[in-house]
C-alpha cells in the first residue's frame, strides 16, 4: 500500500490539475500521509484504518480510473494497476 500510495503522490504532483479532489479524497492516496507523519509509521492505526476503508469502500476501480485517464500515461502505469 505505500509504494502504491507514494506513487500516487508523485502523479498527482506530475499532473496536478483543478478537479483532481477525487484522488485526494482516495485512501490508497491518503495512506502515505499518515504513515509519514506518525512515529508509528506503518502500524500507526490511522494508517491501518486507512487499508481496511480502501477495501470496505471499493476503490480500486475509482483509482484505476483516475490513472487510465492520465495523459500522457504515467511509465508505470502497468506496475500500478497491478498493485492495486
Amino acid at each position: 500500500m505505500y509504494k502504491l500510495s507514494s506513487a500516487l503522490h508523485q502523479l498527482q504532483r506530475r499532473y496536478s490539475r483543478r478537479g483532481d479532489q477525487e484522488l485526494l479524497a482516495l485512501h490508497a492516496y491518503r495512506y502515505k500521509f499518515f504513515v509519514d507523519s506518525s512515529p508509528r509509521g506503518r502500524h500507526c492505526r490511522y494508517a491501518t484504518a486507512t487499508i481496511k476503508m480502501y477495501l470496505q469502500d471499493e476503490e480500486q476501480e475509482p483509482t484505476r480510473q483516475w490513472l487510465q485517464q492520465l495523459v500522457p500515461p504515467p511509465p508505470q502505469l502497468e506496475q500500478l494497476l497491478e498493485l492495486l
